[in-house]
């Protein structure tokens, strides 16, 4: 024990050596401004518990643009709708590629997901088959009656919820009803629990415990540590839920393909769902079952819970929404 103690501090002087002596690159001059960061940790302490109203304090000392280094990772941070419709318009091709965190190497899904590709034909292929294929605006218009199902059933569980005098959980039916949507979207069926309190299926868990995974801040990607060390064992347990969730997806994609043989599968799936247009571009060789999975792992890769859950909060904090509130109750009470 004592010798590990001892080898930990003896790692954290060299790096801070380093930091402290690491002659300055005249590429830093070009940086925008921002803090001055601390030796290892850069301007991580700045963030503090809420980075959203940090970084928006930052923004109005050192300007809508500046740079924050978040352990060894100079970050630029943009704050205002200028900037950052140059950056994600004007300047889009520029910008395109990203740092790859450690996570979402996992079972390769950097190699093959449009979201971590570098710009290239592979990402460019990717791209145009979503476009043109998937989010055409008559498959969003063929979702309509799909979109207005799912949010009834999130009314009817509202309902349910005031009836029995229970509170409602925000994130919860937020997740469940993206979930669901998804599901239907791309296998034409619901691959989680309704809304009761039974025990969640493996599918529901997976993909929760992967979003959980992927939001936790992982030190492999702010400090020198190699990758294989894995501190924090993110990339061991995302690996696996990863590995879990494409034997789920492989499973998903054999059962339509052994029903797209069959003559009930006219009257099973009344329009074409994602998974069966995907099949069908598979046929012409633009892409393969890999990039099949990986698609499928983009699309549950988004937390809607915590974003509805911190909108809700942030009108139940407002006072303005409060007023709202009792006057809709005055009028229609």
């Amino acid at each position: 024990m004592d010798i590990a103690i001892i080898c930990a501090l003896y790692i954290f002087l060299a790096f801070t050596l380093l930091s402290l002596f690491k002659p300055k690159s005249k590429s830093n001059h070009k940086l925008p401004p921002g803090p001055y960061p601390l030796p290892i940790i850069g301007n991580i302490h700045k963030l503090g518990k809420n980075p959203h109203r940090s970084l928006a304090d930052l923004a109005q000392v050192y300007g809508p643009i500046m740079r924050l280094k978040l352990g060894q990772i100079t970050t630029i941070v943009i704050s205002s709708s200028s900037m950052a419709q140059q950056v994600l318009q004007k300047q889009d091709a520029v910008f395109a590629n990203r740092p790859v965190p450690q996570s979402t190497r996992s079972c390769d899904h950097n190699k093959y997901s449009v979201a971590w590709l570098p710009v290239g034909s592979r990402w460019r292929s990717l791209r145009k088959i979503l476009k043109s294929h998937l989010f055409t605006a008559k498959r969003l218009d063929e979702n309509r009656h799909l979109r207005s199902r799912k949010v009834h059933e999130l009314i009817r569980y509202c309902e349910k919820c005031s009836q029995s005098g229970e509170a409602v959980d925000i994130g919860r039916a937020a997740f469940l009803t993206t979930l669901n949507f998804l599901s239907n979207t791309i296998f034409s069926k619901d691959m989680t629990d309704s809304y009761d309190n039974s025990e969640a299926k493996e599918f529901r868990d997976l993909v929760w415990n992967i979003l959980v995974e992927l939001g936790n801040p992982n030190m492999v990607d702010f400090f020198p540590i190699p990758a294989w060390i894995d501190p924090q064992g993110i990339y061991l347990r995302i690996t696996g839920y990863s590995e879990k969730l494409i034997q789920l997806f492989d499973g998903l994609v054999n059962e339509r393909s052994e029903l797209k043989g069959s003559t009930n599968f006219l009257a099973n799936i009344s329009t074409t769902d994602m998974l069966d247009e995907l099949l069908k571009i598979e046929q012409t060789n633009e892409i393969d079952k890999t990039q099949i999975r990986h698609l499928f792992m983009v699309s549950y890769s988004f937390r809607p819970n915590e974003l509805i859950s911190n909108e809700h909060c942030a009108r139940l904090a407002n006072p303005a929404f409060h007023l709202f509130i009792q006057e809709i109750d005055f009028y229609f009470s």
